[in-house]
């Protein structure tokens, strides 16, 4: 970065535009998160302190630490060179790419969150924070290694076109060619943004930037920040000079990605089931429930159009075709929600092995999460959690998604044959040892042997894909069984809207005992007291907190119309609230930049006042002076 056209703040350790203008993006959490970055520290590559200051959903944007799955994903390709990190919020990522490369320039448009960026990396050395319009800054050429846009392209046509079609695709044109200039020769840009149709815009989901339902699938009818298509995207990178082009697709989007799927004919190959679980999130507002977004993402991969319709893209893109922008991985999964214990934090890859013959060509890859501080095995008295670091892959249908079609086509009886072949498998593959105090078969069953954790093979087999967790003493058969039942409750509640006015209680002992004739209120109790000691083993947090969680939401009602009316009008009064509360708040800042500027007018005013006082006594000096000389002459 030329800095002849900066200056350099050595209090605050940043470089300002001599020229710039304050790009007018807010948030809401800039004045909170300084005072977070003031009082508080944490390990600046993976914060996992922080998430405890998380209030809302601009806060957590800025310190939800799955955020960094992004940069892990990519760590064997953007590593050990120069990257030049463009609108880099508040620093989130920031910490990782400096962490696998030699350095950071790193270019925000907003004061507040330059000055965050460098509190929560005041240990990091190898990063220089840049206050500048990261649209008029003039890029050095051939500089960088690496480029990210990670959240932003989509503010370009917002802040610097008239929102016409044509200027919509030069002010973007314009962007992206000169990042391919300041890239060097084998330089790589990494792109983050929202699929105008992803899949979750379909189900149910609000557009991320405006609020509106199926804003982007429409085509943008009002000013927004805009997302882009697959194929809009690609046009646009050929146009900017990047001839080398490679996909990735992310759930539920490159937010807070989990999901990380290399576009490629492999991928289509293997055909992996039950990739997603339950319904995506929305951030900032309330979501509508059309289907099963588990069932839509398994038709899309089905079909073959997973690179039109995923939530959001990843895009690696070189100027020659010389440079490899393709991870060994065809498909990893992040595994490091809240509030999981950091020591199991890790993640699965599917990778293609080329040395090996068609038979299991394919496998699957595990790893703790390093930079989390994760380990490899852990144990109590009860459970042991082991990753199995590498085993092949194997292709069949997820009963988890058999589930959710028994239950979306309102077939119980399927549901209750697919769990009872569970439980049937289960015995039959670990055994019986022994019955516990009221009749139910116990032995080591792994308690993930559930549901998301299980395939039928192309022979019919069922077959157990995921052993991490390990039972060191008896377990009850019919404890297993009900996890599945619970989280796929829990997880699809709207394949439920036939049962209006039923609990999840009421739903698990109706199923539970028509395979365990002897089921009933207490067992369950049993169930779940069960379950609250595992997940406290798994997350390290008070049993007794789980139990509440639980209690919660299996004793609560799925619904009922005055239930339901109601919560949608508080609702849309919380809506309201945090809406003014935002809005207030941006004004509160804006207001407050004022006053700055304002004030700093009036110290320049005054200054210039006192100079103009001063040279006013001079003149008169020199006006007295002068007289005298005159009087004197004249008496002479």
């Amino acid at each position: 970065m030329d800095l002849k056209n900066f200056i350099y703040k050595r209090d605050e350790d940043i470089y300002i535009n001599k020229e710039l203008l304050n790009v007018e993006y807010y948030d809401s959490s800039e004045n909170y998160l300084l005072d977070v970055f003031n009082n508080a520290e944490d390990n600046p590559i993976y914060p996992l302190k922080f998430y405890r200051y998380i209030r809302d959903w601009p806060s957590r944007y800025h310190l939800d630490y799955k955020r960094l799955n992004l940069i892990e994903a990519f760590r064997d390709i953007i590593n050990g060179g120069k990257v030049l990190e463009l609108g880099a919020g508040t620093g989130i990522l920031t910490g990782l790419l400096s962490f696998y490369n030699k350095s950071v320039d790193a270019i925000e448009g907003n004061l507040k969150r330059a000055l965050i960026i460098r509190k929560r990396l005041k240990t990091v050395n190898n990063c220089r924070v840049f206050v500048d319009d990261i649209y008029k800054t003039d890029f050095p050429k051939n500089e960088y290694d690496f480029v990210t846009i990670v959240g932003v392209l989509e503010y370009i046509p917002f802040y610097y076109s008239d929102f016409s079609t044509t200027s919509i695709e030069n002010v973007t044109l314009n962007f992206l060619k000169k990042v391919s200039e300041t890239l060097k020769e084998k330089g790589i840009l990494l792109l983050a943004i929202e699929n105008k149709f992803g899949a979750k815009y379909f189900s149910g989901c609000n557009e991320d930037h405006n609020g509106k339902l199926f804003s982007g699938i429409l085509g943008y009818p009002f000013r927004s920040p805009i997302t882009f298509s697959r194929n809009e995207l690609f046009m646009l990178l050929k146009k900017a000079g990047f001839v080398n082009i490679q996909f990735y697709h992310l759930f539920p989007d490159y937010k807070l990605p989990k999901l990380f799927i290399r576009e490629c004919e492999e991928f289509y190959e293997i055909s992996p089931s039950g990739l997603w679980r339950g319904f995506f999130e929305e951030y900032a507002g309330e979501r509508k429930y059309f289907f099963s977004d588990s069932l839509f993402v398994e038709n899309i991969i089905k079909s073959r159009m997973l690179s039109y319709f995923s939530n959001s893209f990843v895009i690696l893109a070189s100027k020659t075709p010389e440079v490899n922008l393709k991870t060994k991985w065809i498909i990893k999964k992040f595994y490091n929600d809240y509030p999981h214990n950091p020591k199991n934090h890790h993640s699965i890859e599917i990778v293609k092995d080329d040395d090996r013959r068609e038979l299991n060509k394919y496998y699957v890859k595990r790893e703790p999460l390093y930079i989390a501080d994760a380990i490899w095995e852990f144990s109590d008295n009860i459970y042991m959690y082991k990753l199995n670091p590498r085993m092949n892959f194997i292709k069949g249908e997820s009963l988890y998604i058999k589930i959710l079609k028994a239950f979306s086509s309102e077939n119980l009886d399927n549901v209750i044959y697919l769990l009872n072949l569970i439980k049937n498998t289960l015995i039959d593959k670990f055994g019986i040892k022994g019955f516990d105090h009221e009749g139910y078969p116990i032995s080591n069953y792994p308690i993930d042997y559930t549901a998301w954790n299980l395939l039928e093979d192309e022979r019919g087999d069922i077959i157990f894909i995921d052993n991490k967790w390990i039972t060191l003493k008896a377990l009850p058969c019919d404890f297993i069984v009900f996890r599945t039942l619970l989280y796929i409750l829990m997880e699809e509640l709207v394949i439920l809207k036939d049962k209006r006015n039923a609990t999840i209680k009421d739903l698990i002992i109706d199923i539970m005992k028509r395979i365990f004739s002897s089921y009933n209120y207490n067992r369950l109790l049993y169930n779940i007291n069960l379950e609250a000691d595992f997940q406290a083993f798994a997350t390290g947090e008070i049993k007794e907190n789980i139990l509440s969680r639980l209690k919660d939401a299996i004793f609560l009602a799925l619904s009922s119309v005055k239930v339901e009316d109601e919560l949608v009008r508080v609702r849309n009064e919380l809506d309201a609230e945090r809406q003014a509360k935002v809005e207030l708040q941006t004004k509160l800042t804006q207001v407050e930049d004022e006053l700055v500027r304002v004030r700093n007018e009036l110290d320049a005013e005054r200054q210039a006042k006192v100079e103009l006082q001063t040279k006013l006594t001079q003149v008169e000096d020199e006006l007295v002076r002068v007289r005298n000389e005159l009087d004197a002459e004249r008496q002479a």
